[in-house]
C-alpha cells in the first residue's frame, strides 16, 4: 500500500525521479549529479571564498577521481585559481630539495564529503519507502542498482529487503548473462547477418553494473 503522498519529500521525489529515468543506477546518477552540482557552485561562487580555499590546502586538494570529475565540470578560470594554491603547497614540499618529504593531506576531499552525503541521503530514503507501491513499480521497471551500491543498501537493509535487492540483481545479472551470450553468437561469422539488437551494448552495461558508473565508487 502506498504511504501518504503528503508525508512524502523532496529527497522521495528526487529518488523516484532517478528510479523512472532509465539509469542503469539511479543511486550512480543521484551521487554524480550531487558531485556536478557541487563543483557548479563551487565555479559560479565560491572560486575566491577563503573558507573553500582554506578547505582545499587541508585536504591537499580533491582527490584523484574528483579531480578528473572537476576537470570536465570546472572552468579554467576558477580551476587556475584553486590549483595555483595547490601547485604553491606542493613547492613547499620540494624546497629543501629532491629528499624533502612529501606532506599528506589531513583532510577528507570535499567532493567526496559531498558525495558521501548524497550516499547516505538517498540510500536512507530508498530504505525507508521501499515498501511503498511507486517505489516498488519503479524498481520492478529500472530492475535495481548496481552491484557496489546493491551491497551498500544490503548492509543497512532489514532481511526481508535484502532478499527483495538480492533479488532484484540476481534477475538482472542473469538477463544481462543472456544478452552476453547472444552478443558473442552474433559475432560469429555465421550469424552475423542478423544483426544486433539491445546486447549490442551489454559488454559494456556489463562493466557498470559490476563496478558502477564512472567516478563513483
Amino acid at each position: 500500500m502506498s504511504t501518504s503522498r503528503a508525508s512524502r519529500h523532496l529527497v522521495f521525489h528526487e529518488l523516484l525521479d532517478a528510479l523512472r529515468g532509465g539509469h542503469l543506477c539511479a543511486l550512480c546518477h543521484l551521487e554524480n549529479r550531487s558531485v556536478e552540482r557541487y563543483f557548479s557552485s563551487v565555479f559560479h561562487e565560491s572560486v575566491n571564498d577563503p573558507g573553500l580555499r582554506e578547505e582545499l590546502l587541508k585536504s591537499r586538494g580533491y582527490c584523484p577521481r574528483h579531480a578528473r570529475m572537476m576537470l570536465r565540470n570546472g572552468d579554467a578560470m576558477g580551476i587556475a585559481i584553486l590549483y595555483e594554491d595547490q601547485v604553491r603547497l606542493a613547492l613547499s614540499d620540494y624546497q629543501g630539495g629532491a629528499a624533502a618529504k612529501h606532506r599528506a593531506g589531513g583532510a577528507i576531499c570535499p567532493a567526496c564529503r559531498k558525495q558521501a552525503d548524497a550516499r547516505s541521503r538517498y540510500c536512507s530514503t530508498l530504505l525507508e519507502w521501499l515498501n511503498d507501491a511507486d517505489v516498488q513499480e519503479a524498481l520492478e521497471r529500472s530492475g535495481g542498482f548496481c552491484v557496489p551500491h546493491t551491497r551498500y543498501l544490503q548492509e543497512r537493509a532489514p532481511a526481508v529487503d535484502r532478499d527483495r535487492l538480492t533479488d532484484l540483481l540476481r534477475r538482472r545479472l542473469e538477463s544481462l548473462k543472456t544478452e552476453l551470450g547472444e552478443f558473442r553468437r552474433k559475432n560469429d561469422y555465421r550469424f552475423r547477418h542478423e544483426g544486433f539488437g539491445s546486447e549490442a551494448d551489454s559488454w559494456r552495461r556489463a562493466v557498470r553494473l559490476l563496478t558502477g558508473e564512472d567516478d563513483v565508487f
